[in-house]
């Protein structure tokens, strides 16, 4: 039966009610087996629906231009067995991306696991200290622009001109962005308790609507681009797994 057929409806909806209570008590089981995977399982499916409602109106050419080993901060979502998910650091991997395509094509980030595997050792690349040495002043810098601007503004108005000037509220509520953004950045970097590794295997293709940062010209990501050297380690690893040469 063709459930795409219109003239299925019936049986349609009699599908969709059945597959919503499979999610249902899915997550009921999962809560009791394994509570942080149901509550990233129901994170991704509320991020998954925004992402489809806000697939026709969403337009790439508003955001930067991504370039060949920039750093990128990527919703992966949740995905099946061993493919990487949830929040990552990744590499844009493409050459030239259009600003008017949808899509672009990531090297994942990881940080290393205690013990050394075999595909660790196959599929990945060593970063070493790259990204605390990228991002840990950048981070800094936007965070100490973020409040000069802040101050200045507050300087200047007080409270009540603020609250009724949508001018002003959007600015501050861009710094806002801005400034968690950055302590974000410098959070995870703290937390980092080992190298990072580019994951060769799982490089893949995403919608340009996971991208989390960098999306604005301002962002704390934006122009923080890997070495030439490390590229090339990359791009070896790369011709080496998937060219054989």
């Amino acid at each position: 039966m063709d459930l795409k057929d219109p003239k299925n409806i019936l049986d349609f909806i009699k599908v969709q009610k059945s597959v919503l209570y499979e999610y249902i008590r899915y997550i009921k089981h999962l809560m009791k087996t394994n509570y942080k995977k149901s509550a990233i399982l129901v994170y991704w499916l509320k991020d998954y629906l925004r992402y489809i409602k806000n697939e026709k109106t969403f337009n790439p050419r508003q955001l930067i231009n991504y370039k060949h080993g920039q750093i990128v901060f990527v919703n992966f979502g949740f995905r099946v067995g061993q493919e990487l998910g949830g929040l990552h650091y990744a590499i844009v991997l493409d050459i030239k991306n259009s600003k008017s395509s949808s899509t672009l094509t990531v090297i994942p980030l990881r940080s290393k696991k205690d013990k050394d595997t075999t595909y660790q050792k196959t599929h990945m690349v060593s970063l070493s200290t790259i990204l605390p040495t990228l991002l840990f002043d950048k981070s800094l810098h936007m965070i100490d622009t973020v409040n000069a601007k802040v101050l200045k503004i507050t300087n200047k108005y007080t409270s009540n001109e603020i609250k009724s000037n949508k001018i002003l509220k959007s600015k501050l509520k861009i710094l806002q962005k801005q400034h968690n953004d950055a302590n974000a950045i410098l959070t995870y970097l703290n937390n980092l308790k080992s190298e990072s590794l580019a994951d060769i295997g799982q490089i893949t293709t995403i919608s340009k609507q996971r991208i989390k940062n960098p999306v604005r010209n301002d962002d704390p990501l934006a122009n923080v681009i890997i070495p030439d050297n490390l590229m090339k380690m990359l791009e070896e690893k790369i011709q080496f797994l998937y060219f054989g040469c």
